[in-house]
């Protein structure tokens, strides 16, 4: 989720920068990369639409964690209905070397234990 949330805080660091020369110094020249070319503009013609972009990645996330929040309550009852438990790895890990022993358990010849 940390990437998710990068260009956001980057939009927003650019945007606090930007606000204040929109009325002291509005036909300063800044640059913009879209799609991978450089371009020039000023502070007036960049301003509106980094607000607009950020708005609309604002918009995006609130939904994706909306989203994200209800397939996990819908995974946690999935979970309690069923009776399904997480184990850790570490716990996992030793599930299977028990099986891995027990298999690997071998009778001598003439031993009266029967095997199924």
């Amino acid at each position: 989720m940390t990437f998710a949330l990068r260009p956001k805080a980057d939009d927003s660091l650019v945007l606090s920068t930007l606000r204040p020369l929109v009325k002291t110094a509005p036909t300063r020249t800044c640059y913009r990369l879209i799609g991978g070319i450089l371009t020039e503009r000023t502070v007036q013609d960049v301003v509106p639409t980094l607000e607009t972009n950020f708005g609309g990645i604002k918009e995006v996330l609130e939904s994706l964690m909306k989203t994200y929040k209800g397939k996990e309550t819908e995974f946690s009852d999935f979970q309690k209905e069923y009776g399904i438990q997480v184990r850790s790895p570490s716990e996992s890990s030793a599930a299977f070397q028990l099986t891995v022993d027990a298999r690997s358990t071998k009778i001598a010849p003439g031993d009266d234990a029967s095997c199924t």
